[in-house]
This record gives C-alpha cells, structure tokens and sequence, in this order.
C-alpha cells in the first residue's frame, strides 16, 4: 500500500499510458482470481495476493469498481466493457482499467486452464505475471517453462536433490547433465550444484561456457552458501574470474538445512526460466551467511577481470587487493542487465505513482536566505558558438551569468499553465544538477556565496566561509577567479529512483549541465573548466543543508585578454 503522499488519479495514470507507445494495457483485461478483494475504510478497496497489496481510494473505488470487477473476465475488450456503463463519460473505463492494470491486478485474456498436476504453478504464475510484464498472462508464463529443457550438474547427491526440487515446477524437459552430456548445446539453462567442499564445478561451467549455454552457479558449504551468479557466456564474468574476486567457502553443506538452499536455488532457476522475475543474478550472487546472530543476507558482486580471455576483456590484470579492483566492481554493479534480461514492467517505473510525485517536485527555496532577482535570460539566437570565434569580452555581468544559470539548470514556462519544462535534460526529469555560485567580479551583483534556485530563477545569499577554506575546498590554489560556478548533484533524489544506477545517471547529468554551461559561456563569455574533477562538500564552505553535498563540478568565469585562449578541458 502506498503512503497518502503518494496517491494518483486514474486519469492522470491514463493520461500518461496512453501517451506512451512502451505501455500497452491489456486488450482482454481479467482480473487475477486469485486475488482477494475487500473494502478498506469507507472509501477504499483492497487488493491482496499479488508482489504487493493494493489500496484505491475515492468515491469510484466503492462505486464503480465493485460493479466493473465481475465483468473483468478476459473476453471483453474495453471498448465492449465501455458500452455497458452508458452512464459514464467517455474514457472513464479504460482510465480505471489502466489504473487496474498499473497496479499488477489484470492480465491479458482468458487463460485455457492448466493441467491438474500444474493448478499451483498456474496460479503461482498469474498471481505475479506483471512483476516483469514479459508475460502478457499466466499461459504465456507456462509456455516458456514448458518449452524450457533444464539439466543439473555437481555431485550427484545433491544433483539428484535439486532435480527433486525442480520437478513439478512445469519445466518440459529436466535431466541430470551426467545422463545426458550430449544434449548440454541444446538445453536452456544448466544447474551447477555443489554441496561438498570438494566438489570442483569449474570443468562443468566451462563447458557451459563454451556451448552458449547459461548456467546457474549454486554452492552450499558449512556456513555460507552462495545463489548465482547466472552465468551468461559473453556477459559480467566467468567462473574464474569470480573465483578470482571471491574465495571457495569452506566445509561442507549442513544436511540439515541443504534442502532449503536448493529450494531456493530452484526457486532463482524457475524465474529465470519464466522470466516471471526481475534480473538480479546476472552481476552478482545472493550470499547467505550462518553467525551466532543468525543467517545475514547480502549481495555479492562479480564482474570479468581484464585481460580474461573467457570473458573478451582486454586491458592489464587487476589485484584484487587494491583499490582499482573496488573501481571496477563498482562500474560493474550500476550496469545494465543484458537485453535478454530487461523487461517492460521497468519502464512503467517512470509512471508510478511514488516516481510521478518525485518528478512534479522542485526544490525548496533556502526559507530565510536573502532573495536576489536576475534579470530575464538573453536569447541566444546568434551561430553556434563553436563555429564562430568567441566575442571579445572583458568580463561578466548579471544578465550573462543569469544566461548561463537558466539554461544549464533553469526552468522554462509552458504555455497553458502546465508545470515548468527543465531547459537542460536530466535523468527521469528529476533535476539533479544544482548549482552555486561564487561571485567575486560581476557586474550588477553583490560579491558573495549563492545558491542559484532555479523554479524561481533567483540567487538566494548563503554566509560564505574564509577564502583560504573556500579555495580549498573548490581546488584552487590561486586566486579565486571573477566567478565560479559549482554544481552538485542530487543523489539521494535520483538513488530512490534508479538505486544503484544513479550512481551513473547523476554524472550524466552532470555532464549534461556542464556542456550546456559551456556552449553558452561560448556565445556569451570565456570559460575555463576545471582541469581537476573534484569532490568537495558544500556545507565546509557555505550555510546549506547536508543533504545538498555531493559530486561538485567547478566552471571558473574569467576575464578574456586581448589575445584569444583555447578552451581546456
């Protein structure tokens, strides 16, 4: 359920569907049986059985879905579910059967029932078919696994176990890779399975490896106990270059609780193979660890080494024991999943209701600082500036620096009072890129420290900390020139969006403000950027809050000579 700050209209969630070619509700919507439907309080209905309960709320939510529910049976299309609601306005169906939809209620379609033997797995599948969306409904689920072939390899006790634990699960073919070795180039997935520390899985991987074959790494051992990674040749790593990054466990499986790791490997093989879960394995594995405080969970990072010919990489060998190693662990955790991997329901990430607000909202002003109005922003409707050499200048005034602020990170107005449209892309519209100002020499303006607030497009005065601190901090060691600018980046903002991959997206955009900081600076002034990329924390040298510090890029605004200087990056 989500929180009352995040609540959105059905028609809003419509309005944004139908204007996304990427977001196709259903054209048979049913909702899932399984679900249990109930009223919550004395305007809402809840929905539970699905990733993640359900609450809607409003006068319709008590009105008209309990009357639109029963007819959601996967033989009308909306248009023939429109026509028995006469009474309604045009759209009001398929806005509240999108909002249906949005929230992991519907599939599409009627569904022939499965065998008797399957009802579980059937109902397992439509009850989560919209976790990834790569199924339009529960059959569809059911075909994948059914026309998936599955071998599992390792010791044979514990392959003969977790073939036990794959059966019944709807997979059409499953063997045991000792049995039927020539058939390993046309299988679907392998299972590596080791529960003896003795138990070498490198020659079976490898094998794997060289048909093409994606293979499920699980190893059980005394007190740890590693799911994944999913091995998938051309893809993160191979199984030396993990074994490189992360050491064998020792000991052997606890038979105690053996069943249950390779239950919930078997569970890991059976989303893979339905694709009925997000991607997590293809980077990394799930790492349980027994302690006198109980079993820890954590996530554990693989990534191929350079100079690994299995995995393509050129480039000199990393020790894993310093610091370059962290770098390139790093790069790899806030990557992509292979395109095999990716599925719609992440697109739809955009749209939720929690991601919607977090886009429609703009910085707060600094309540209590100082307001300095700019003047409105010069068109710049001269040549592109890098066709042509720049003016001569001799200095920077209020109207070019408020120039420079509003399209690097200003916001411009949309005609019939819509919300503001930011002049520079950011990632998921979230505008991260923030900037500061330390003015020295600009003409019109009041030497100081400045948060430039761009909904409002206004300097608001912050109490700037001594000189020597602030050159520090900034990384110069000279003088301070006439005006610099320093952006940050909001990464808690973006990180609750995108998680890990902000991490990314936050230097693009980053990226993004600075080049169009520059290529107006070139129409306008001379820039010299900052040879050093740095990272400094804003609250040492200004009056903000903590939360605002984060990567800094610097552009320093200079007086032009008479003789004109090459821009240096």
């Amino acid at each position: 359920m989500k929180p009352q700050g995040s609540l959105m209209y059905a028609e809003s969630i419509g309005r944004h569907f139908s204007a996304d070619a990427d977001l196709v509700p259903p054209d048979h919507p049913r909702i899932l049986p399984e679900l249990l439907v109930m009223p919550f309080d004395e305007d809402g209905l809840l929905f539970v059985g699905t990733r993640e309960p359900q609450l809607i709320r409003g006068k319709a939510a008590r009105d008209l879905l309990p009357r639109l529910v029963p007819q959601l049976n996967g033989r009308s299309t909306v248009e023939e579910l429109a026509s028995r609601f006469p009474q309604l306005t045009p759209g009001t169906i398929r806005n509240a059967v999108t909002l249906l939809y949005s929230r992991g209620l519907l599939e599409d379609g009627c569904p022939p029932p499965a065998a008797a033997d399957l009802q579980d797995v059937d109902s397992f599948l439509g009850r989560f078919v919209d976790v990834t969306r790569v199924n339009r409904n529960r059959r569809q689920a059911l075909d994948r696994l059914q026309a998936s072939s599955v071998l599992v390899g390792g010791s044979d006790e514990a392959a003969d176990l977790m073939q036990r634990q794959l059966s019944g699960s709807g997979i059409g073919r499953l063997g045991l890779e000792k049995d039927s070795a020539p058939s390993l180039p046309g299988c679907s997935l392998l299972v590596a399975v080791a529960t003896r520390e003795s138990d070498d899985l490198a020659s079976l991987l490898e094998r794997a490896r060289q048909h093409g074959v994606w293979a499920l790494h699980v190893r059980a051992a005394q007190d740890i106990v590693q799911i994944g990674p999913l091995f998938m040749p051309g893809q993160v790593c191979c199984y030396r270059c993990m074994r490189e990054i992360h050491d064998l466990p020792r000991g052997d499986a606890d038979p105690d609780l053996v069943s249950l790791w390779l239950g919930m490997a078997a569970l890991e093989a059976f989303l893979v193979l339905s694709r009925l879960g997000n991607p997590r394995l293809h980077n990394g594995f799930e790492l349980y660890e027994r302690t006198r405080h109980g079993i820890v969970n954590q996530y554990r990072y693989v990534v191929g080494m350079p100079g690994c010919s299995r995995c393509g990489l050129r480039g000199p060998v990393l020790d894993p024991k310093t610091p370059a190693l962290l770098s390139w662990l790093l790069h790899a955790s806030v990557s992509m999943p292979p395109h095999e991997l990716r599925s719609p329901r992440e697109h739809q990430n955009h749209y939720n209701a929690s991601n919607i607000t977090l886009t429609l909202a703009l910085n707060e002003p600094y309540y209590g600082a100082r307001v300095v109005a700019l003047p409105t922003a010069r068109p710049l409707d001269g040549p592109l500036p890098w066709l042509q050499a720049g003016p001569q200048h001799r200095g920077i005034d209020v109207e070019e620096l408020a120039t420079l602020l509003w399209y690097a990170a200003g916001y411009q107005k949309i005609d019939g009072g819509g919300a503001p449209w930011r002049i520079a892309p950011t990632a998921g519209g979230l505008g991260s890129p923030e900037v500061f100002v330390v003015a020295r020499q600009v003409d019109g303006l009041p030497e100081g420290l400045y948060r430039y607030h761009s909904p409002r497009h206004v300097l608001e005065s912050l109490k700037a900390s001594s000189l020597p601190l602030m050159q520090a901090a900034l990384g110069i060691a000279t003088a301070l020139p006439p005006c610099t600018i320093v952006g940050t980046g909001a990464l808690g903002k973006v990180r609750s969006k995108y998680q890990n991959f902000s991490y990314r997206l936050v230097n693009l955009d980053a990226g993004v403000a600075l080049g169009y900081l520059h290529d107006v600076a070139a129409a306008l002034i001379t820039t010299k950027r900052s040879p050093r990329r740095s990272v400094c924390r804003l609250p040492t040298t200004a009056t903000c809050p903590r939360s605002r510090s984060g990567s800094a890029a610097k552009t320093h605004i200079r007086r032009r000579s008479s003789r004109p200087s090459g821009r240096r990056c």
